[in-house]
């Protein structure tokens, strides 16, 4: 049996921040660490990571790839040819020089405004359409058909045909100065243009007047990504995967994988279930990370501990499991351990740190 853990947030993404996880007791991760062949690679951001075990490049559709993964993927997401962009609502603001952007987990949007605010974007839509045939100069650009929004976190609009244009995952971005993920390509031009117009209509919107008198961020960007055409045949990298991002259902529904949550991998980690050989998708210490959160973090990764790095080592002690590849993708590094069937004899290998992780070599 071989597990693969893709486990994102891992390295921990301030280089400022020392050790961030001194004090916390950590042998079974350590023990790890040690016990395998670690290799580090460059940066390297989750969605890239994870669509790269299913044999993607960067050029991935992967916003078709993760409205499929919603749970009405099935019925709105078949066939091959679908264009489709993530549009997902986030809060642009300054922070000394730097335009910044936060992330939807961050924003606690109700239902209620998800859909206002879809209403409104679709009637935009459609206005500037209007204006566009009763102008008819050519200078408007080519519009997208809908805006929708299966949850309230994760936003898509559906295109009527494929855009050249290159976008960056929002993951990527959190975090940063937004200036430098801005779009590229043929298209680009267009997007920032109708981005501009979005934008207007956000910062007027009553959802985003009364988010503002509660003294909550407003919803005054999309960010889009993820845009490709066609969904390419997929190398399934396992039998099952395990995970609760719709993106990587998606990619299990695309391949043929058959898919459970996060959850019931770490569930029958810690019960001694067999899990068969599979991809388990752990983002508990992401979020934390991407907002350098470090409280939440360190409990999180106390969490992990317990609950995912113990049972994995006691399998690995008792042959139970015959390999393990741990994929720590991260700003500061790409971390790969791999643990084979005989690393586990080798006992004058000793624990390493997680600390680290963090320096410029492993």
């Amino acid at each position: 049996m071989l597990i693969r853990l893709l486990l994102p947030g891992l390295i921990w993404p301030n280089p400022t921040a020392g050790s961030p996880a001194d004090g916390l007791a950590l042998p079974c991760l350590e023990r790890l660490l040690g016990m395998g062949q670690l290799h580090r690679g460059p940066r390297c951001g989750r969605v890239d990571a994870l669509a790269g075990m299913f044999g993607l490049t960067e050029s991935a559709p992967l916003a078709a790839l993760r409205r499929r993964g919603e749970a009405d993927g099935d019925e709105r997401v078949t066939g091959d040819v679908m264009n489709w962009l993530c549009a997902d609502p986030v809060h642009l603001h300054f922070a000394r020089e730097h335009m910044l952007l936060s992330g939807p987990s961050t924003l606690e949007i109700t239902s209620d405004e998800a859909s206002d605010l879809i209403a409104a974007l679709n009637l935009l839509l459609g206005e500037l359409a209007s204006d566009h045939l009763s102008r008819g100069d050519g200078t408007a650009p080519r519009l997208p058909e809908r805006f929708e929004a299966p949850h309230p976190d994760r936003w898509y609009l559906r295109l009527d045909q494929p855009t050249d244009t290159r976008f960056f995952a929002l993951d990527d971005v959190i975090g940063r100065p937004v200036t430098h993920f801005t779009p590229e390509g043929g298209d680009a031009r267009q997007w920032r243009r109708l981005l501009n117009e979005i934008e207007v209509m956000l910062h007027n919107h009553p959802v985003n007047r009364a988010r503002e008198a509660e003294g909550r961020p407003t919803i005054n960007s999309l960010w889009l990504w993820g845009a490709a055409d066609r969904i390419p045949p997929l190398a399934a990298p396992a039998r099952t995967l395990y995970a609760s991002d719709p993106l990587a259902i998606g990619l299990a529904r695309a391949s043929g994988m058959h898919h459970l949550d996060t959850d019931t991998a770490l569930d029958a980690l810690t019960n001694d279930a067999d899990t068969g050989d599979s991809v388990i998708v752990v983002d508990n210490l992401l979020h934390p990370a991407l907002q350098l959160d470090l409280a939440r973090w360190r409990d999180a990764l106390a969490h992990l501990e317990t609950n995912c790095f113990a049972p994995l080592l006691s399998r690995l002690r008792t042959r139970r499991l015959h390999g393990l590849k741990l994929i720590a993708p991260g700003d500061r590094a790409c971390i790969e351990l791999t643990i084979g069937p005989f690393d586990i004899l080798k006992f004058w290998r000793r624990p390493r740190p997680l600390a680290s992780l963090f320096g410029t070599s492993p």
